[in-house]
């Protein structure tokens, strides 16, 4: 039998892992929130890699960041660079189809899509941040495949 690491979480590091794993933009961050929270409860390290589809080396890993630098461990420092700003293929797609349709449909104000409008949709919708207004406009071309 397969020995499990269990780990015991405060309640809010549990109710932030939890937050983690269901609304953060990268998928990185979601799979170390899921894997803390399945260690917790001490399910077996062969499916906890098996659900996170990672190597037993990677989940130990995390493990043993989590236990150095506790919920700080889960970040991994991609929030900062370009590539974390960016929308990811899958919210392209979504912005594809928001976008064949009026803003009004999605509560906003205009008959159009502007950037402006755009940039309301994506930071309720995605946390996107985008320093420059010419970056939003590049990201507009990328989802409407420009």
């Amino acid at each position: 039998m397969i020995k499990t690491s269990k780990i015991t979480l405060t309640d809010q590091e549990r109710y932030l892992l939890k937050q983690y794993k269901q609304t953060s933009p990268l998928k990185l961050i979601r799979r170390k929130a899921e894997t803390l929270l399945l260690l917790e409860e001490g399910t077996a390290m062969a499916t906890i890699c098996r659900l996170v589809d990672r190597s037993e080396y990677t989940v130990k890993t995390w493990l043993r960041d989590w236990r150095i630098r506790r919920l700080s461990s889960i970040f991994s420092g991609h929030m900062g660079n370009s590539n974390a700003g960016k929308l990811t293929k899958e919210q392209r797609d979504e912005i594809q189809q928001v976008l064949q349709s009026p803003p009004s449909d999605f509560g906003l104000s205009k008959d159009f899509w502007d950037v402006p409008q755009l940039k309301t949709y994506t930071d309720t919708n995605f946390d996107t941040v985008y320093a420059r207004r010419r970056s939003r406009q590049s990201t507009t071309a990328l989802a409407v495949g420009e």
